[in-house]
């Protein structure tokens, strides 16, 4: 029990505990009022202390007939002399704890205090309005196993506590009368399920607490009674809306990264974040990205089966000897353009295609998910489709590369050794794209399987299946992400290196072999713009990879519009100039002649 009196260290005085911390020195030195003293958090310990103010008042100071409080509340309730005798009660408060049986006698009257908690509570359930008085502003009924809330219609409730029980669902106009209600204490039930009308029309919250429950989707309608702070720790969200225009609370606590990823986008303040490699962002995050990736997939993709069929028509052509009369004399000769040249285009405008596909996979996920694709995200990528595709990405990746660099390096060959005959068989060219095939394959399982296994990382880390991009805590994706920039760059220096050399060669070769010379520097002029066109579509990724590797973050943004822009209007250049654009200078010659 403390003291009745406050000692002043001076004069060794006593004072009235009401007297202190008040505003106004009573002791010479001014102990009643020390700031360290009246800011202490137990310096009420054992005493009552007022609503509004630092007071602290003695027993024998409450129920004296003088009102002590500014609000008068150490002054009533104090004829009520009747409490049941398993519980406490002081004044406008009443504590009830670990009562196992029912009982109603007399819980009326008791009831009409202004606070109430009741722990290890059971009562019948379909009394609960006998507790639910008026009067009762602060109402905690914890750890008593309540399996329905019921309807409160309380006009005075102010706080309702209800945590730690068996509540599963909240039905509807649950707490319709309870207009007063500000803080509404649910967590650690069992509620799985939320009428969106449980708090009814005219309830405002300032502060619910749902934490630790079973729901399993976050809807905004739910919440949309709630001003200042949202608590929902601990769910086992599954879906829920991606809009939460109708939301106006400030604050919302989760550890659920999905939740936030919605929530900033209104403003509200949220602490989770997602754990590398989880992402708040969408694949396509505009409007106008998703119109242009429509667009130029479409158009890269008609265009490139129609290149890639003219381009196999020219190469079925090239495997035909022409045959010429001069002088009445039937001379066969074979095409000027190389077979095995064709033949590497086609395979080239064939990789491109395979490149629009993946692209056109990354569109179809966004339009299929829809506003969802925040809650489903974690679980598609890490499912065994996506990470097929991946590894069909990465090898039409590696692939393009090895093309690019095996056609100019052939080239390069047959125009230094004219007489070597490697380069000019189809064989060859088949054989050495089996070859890159598997070894560019087994690339792919091997950074896959270093990833998922070795380092136990379960989710694709970056665009939609791409095994490349932001480097953050894996020595797999900081490896697979240099071996990408140099292949990329390397490419880009031995196409151009190669191409050089060609040219230079073309033009010390002797004037006797003008005509084919012509059609052979046209040719070549062909491929430096396919190769270095399709070269030049890496260079962009390959600065957002350095960026990732340098900062360790992955600009998603950059690398998306890379992906459907950059890459799609080089795709659109190669078959327009190499395919399109000859066939129809082709048939105007035709017309002509």
């Amino acid at each position: 029990m403390p003291s009745q009196h406050f000692v002043a260290k001076l004069q060794n005085s006593l004072l009235s505990f009401r007297h202190v911390c008040d505003g106004k020195w009573e002791c010479p030195d001014g102990d009643d009022e020390n700031n360290e003293f009246c800011q202490m958090e137990n310096r009420c310990s054992g005493m009552f202390k007022c609503r509004h103010e630092k007071t602290c008042l003695h027993f024998a100071e409450i129920c004296d007939g003088t009102s002590s409080c500014s609000a008068g509340e150490d002054e009533i309730l104090c004829d009520m002399e009747k409490c049941h005798f398993l519980c406490k009660c002081f004044l406008y408060a009443m504590q009830c704890q670990h009562v196992t049986r029912t009982f109603l006698d007399d819980f009326e009257l008791a009831t009409h205090r202004v606070y109430v908690e009741l722990v290890n509570f059971i009562i019948v359930q379909q009394r609960l309005h006998k507790i639910m008085t008026p009067n009762i502003e602060f109402f905690k009924w914890k750890e008593s196993n309540l399996t329905d809330v019921g309807f409160v219609a309380s006009k005075n409730l102010q706080l309702l506590d209800l945590s730690k029980n068996m509540i599963q669902v909240l039905s509807s106009n649950c707490f319709n009368n309870s207009l007063a209600l500000k803080l509404l204490l649910l967590g650690r039930n069992k509620i799985s399920k939320i009428d969106p009308a449980f708090l009814g029309k005219n309830v405002k919250l300032l502060h619910l607490d749902l934490s630790h429950n079973h729901l399993t989707e976050f809807l905004e309608r739910n919440f949309k009674a709630v001003d200042i702070l949202l608590q929902i720790v601990s769910n086992k969200f599954v879906s829920g809306s991606k809009s939460i225009h109708n939301l106006k609370v400030k604050e919302i606590s989760t550890d659920d990264y999905r939740i936030c990823c919605v929530a900033k986008t209104k403003g509200i303040e949220c602490q989770s974040r997602p754990e590398w490699p989880n992402t708040c962002d969408e694949d396509i995050l505009s409007t106008s990205l998703k119109i242009v990736a429509g667009t130029m997939m479409s158009l890269v993709q008609i265009l490139n089966i129609v290149a890639l069929c003219l381009a196999t028509n020219e190469y079925l052509t090239s495997k035909r000897p022409q045959s010429t009369i001069v002088n009445g004399v039937k001379i066969v000769q074979k095409s000027v353009i190389s077979s095995s040249y064709m033949l590497g285009l086609i395979l080239l405008f064939f990789h491109q295609n395979m490149f629009a596909v993946h692209v056109a996979y990354i569109f179809s996920v966004n339009l299929y998910f829809s506003n969802s694709l925040v809650w489903s995200r974690e679980h598609f990528l890490s499912s065994l489709h996506c990470k097929v595709v991946g590894c069909f990405t990465i090898l039409f990746w590696s692939n393009s590369i090895f093309h690019n660099n095996f056609l100019s390096i052939s080239r390069l060959i047959v125009t230094k050794f004219p007489f070597n005959t490697f380069c000019k068989q189809d064989k060859n060219v088949v054989k050495c794209a089996v070859i890159a095939t598997v070894g560019n394959c087994s690339f792919s399982l091997a950074l896959y399987f270093s990833f998922f296994f070795a380092e136990h990382m379960f989710s694709v880390p970056s665009l939609t299946c791409f095994l490349l991009g932001k480097t953050a805590e894996s020595v797999t994706m900081i490896s697979a992400t240099c071996v990408a920039c140099v292949l990329q760059v390397g490419s880009v220096i031995l196409v151009a290196v190669c191409y050089w050399v060609i040219n230079v060669e073309l033009s010390a070769t002797t004037v006797g072999q003008e005509s084919n010379l012509k059609k052979e520097k046209r040719n070549n002029g062909q491929a430096v713009v396919l190769i270095l066109s399709c070269a030049a579509c890496f260079l962009p990724s390959t600065g957002v990879y350095v960026v990732s590797l340098v900062s360790q973050e992955f600009p998603i943004s950059l690398l998306l519009w890379n992906v459907v822009l950059l890459i799609h209007i080089n795709s659109l250049i190669t078959p327009v100039v190499y395919c399109l654009f000859p066939q129809v200078k082709k048939c105007i010659s035709a017309g002509k002649s």
